[in-house]
This record gives structure tokens, sequence and C-alpha cells, in this order.
């Protein structure tokens, strides 16, 4: 009656396989461009070549010794988020860093259930602020000009977290999505369609372009992954359309100021009050 995804253990348990299988070559990618490949250029060390299967590791690792201490399932959404912890993280994340807030975020999601993923990058943008290092750069791009084609920046040499640039992958694994039951599809969509619609009347009427804008790889790995996870969305569909409409709408006065930054401040509000757009939608209805 009122167009709602039914909940089920057995249809969350397959999105979340989905979505493990689609983070597969975003981690080898990531791993690639900001490991092997700075190696190569011997600007990393042999240890810092593994920071990202550590990341993933340890992502893993917590979540099973949570799994434990909660009797919990391992396959859950503590490990989509906790991995995805790993793939938005800086290129130059500190792993020690890395752990202690992973760690801490844990903790907190025992007790309240929100958004790790975004509420980490809130903190670790704001800790690399006020320590003066705030770079979604690896080492070679920072020591290096560039101007990127639109094919460069679609085949992953763009700015973004360390497993999260390859631009092209994120345009396939969101067609796949868009076409499985279980995903909140509507997010993203009516979110990319009000984000895009006014970032282009702006480049029109100010006469002004910004690929970093225009393909930000935080932003478009956020609408497709961070924001459609199903405890933190919506339930009825018309919820999705006003949750989305909102983050599109947010992200575009947020690019003003730091679109990096504000993609996940709007990502973990909304995954906090998502509950009242379900309770709006069903008092329209009635």
């Amino acid at each position: 009656m009122y167009n709602v995804y039914l909940k089920s253990k057995n249809n969350s348990k397959r999105l979340i396989y989905i979505y493990l299988i689609l983070f597969i070559p975003f981690i080898i990618y990531g791993f690639y461009k900001n490991g092997i490949s700075l190696y190569q250029k011997d600007l990393i060390s042999i240890f810092n070549l593994f920071n990202i299967p550590i990341f993933i590791l340890f992502s893993c690792l917590i979540t099973y010794i949570f799994k434990k201490i909660k009797n919990e399932e391992f396959i859950s959404y503590r490990l989509i988020l906790n991995i995805m912890i790993g793939m938005i993280t800086f290129p130059k994340t500190n792993i020690i860093i890395y752990i202690i807030l992973v760690t801490l975020l844990n903790i907190l999601y025992t007790f309240k259930k929100c958004n790790i993923a975004s509420l980490y990058m809130i903190i670790y943008i704001l800790l690399s602020i006020i320590l003066k290092n705030y770079s979604f750069l690896n080492i070679y791009e920072e020591t290096t000009l560039h101007s990127y084609s639109l094919i460069n920046i679609l085949f992953g040499n763009g700015s973004g977290g360390i497993c999260q640039t390859f631009l092209i992958y994120s345009i396939l694994s969101f067609i796949v999505l868009i076409c499985i039951y279980e995903y909140k599809k509507q997010i993203p969509i009516t979110g990319f369609i009000f984000y895009y619609i006014l970032i282009i009347l702006y480049f029109i009427i100010f006469k002004v372009f910004n690929y970093e804008l225009l393909l930000n790889n935080n932003l478009i790995f956020s609408f497709i992954f961070i924001n459609t996870i199903s405890i933190f969305t919506p339930y009825t569909k018309g919820g999705n359309y006003l949750y989305g409409f909102t983050l599109g709408l947010v992200c575009f006065i947020l690019s003003f100021f730091d679109l990096n930054l504000g993609v996940y401040i709007i990502s973990f509000i909304l995954s906090l009050i998502s509950p009242y757009y379900d309770k709006l939608i069903l008092k329209l209805q009635r």
C-alpha cells in the first residue's frame, strides 16, 4: 500500500555479498595506484606498499572481533562499513590513526547503529585540516603537476580515497546495482539528477568549469554505496526520493565550501534522520 521495501535478512545478505564482490576491483586498482606504482617510483617503502592490504585486513579483523564479542554475523553491514572505511580513507593515511579510529568507531557502532564510514571521514578530514596535511592526493600526485583529461579521470587518475578513484568502474557498478531490487536506487538516481542539474546550470550561468565538482570521486562513490545502506535509509520509496533530493541539493550547496567534506557530513546527518522521511511520507499518504 505504501510502496515500501520489505526488510529481510536474506535480501540484506544478498546485497552485502554483491557489495563485497563489487569492492574487489576497487581494492585491486587502489593497491596498484597507491601501492605498486608508487613503490616502483621509489616514493614509498616496502612497508607502505602494503598499506591497503593492512587497512582491509584490519577492517575484517575488527569486524571478526566484534562478531565474537557481540555474537553477530561476520557478513554484515559492520563488515561493509569497515571495508568502505579502508577504501575511502586518504592515500596518505597514518596506519596508527586508522587503527585507533576504526576501533573507536566500532565501539560506537555497537551501542549506536550509525554510518561510521561517513563519520570516519568527517573526523579524519577535520584532523587533517588541524594538522595541515589535508589532501586526497598521493605522494606522486602532490609532487607532480598534472592536467588530466576526461579519459585519465575516468580510468582512475583523479583525486579521491585510496581505493575509490576508479571512476569508470564506479559507473559500471552503479549500472549493475540499479538492476537489483534490494538496492535503494531512488537515492543515487535522484541525488545525481538534482546535483548535476544544479552544477551544470552553475557552470553555464557563471561560465566556469571544474572537473573536480563534475566528477568528484568522493561524491560519486558516496551516492552509489555509502548512501544506499538499508539500515540507514528510508524503507518507503517516497522517503528514498526525498532523501536523494536532499542529498543532491545539499551537496551542491556545500560544493562552494568543501565538497569532499560536505558529502560525508550530509551523508552522516541523513543516516540519522532518515526515519523521519518515512514518517512524513506515510503521513502524507494517509
